[in-house]
C-alpha cells in the first residue's frame, strides 16, 4: 500500500510538470537553490536534469519552502 502523499509534496509535483515555471526551493540550512527547464520528482527528490544527465537532486525533506515564478 502506498503511502499518502502530503499536501507539500502533491504541490511541489503539480509546479514540477509546468515547463514555464522556474521553482526556488529554500533548504533547512538556508541555501537557496532554483530549478526551472527540464526537472522531474523522482520518488521524494526534485531532480534537475542538464542534457540527459541529472545535475541537481534535492530531496524533499531538505525543503523548508519553495517560491514560484512565471518565465
Amino acid at each position: 500500500m502506498q503511502a499518502e502523499k502530503s499536501e507539500f509534496t502533491k504541490s511541489i509535483e503539480k509546479y514540477i510538470k509546468h515547463n514555464g515555471l522556474e521553482i526556488v526551493f529554500t533548504l533547512k540550512n538556508g541555501q537557496r537553490v532554483a530549478v526551472n527547464g527540464k526537472r522531474k520528482l523522482i520518488g521524494n527528490d526534485v531532480v534537475q536534469y542538464y542534457g540527459n544527465e541529472p545535475g541537481i537532486i534535492i530531496p524533499l525533506t531538505d525543503i523548508q519552502s519553495a517560491d514560484v515564478y512565471a518565465l
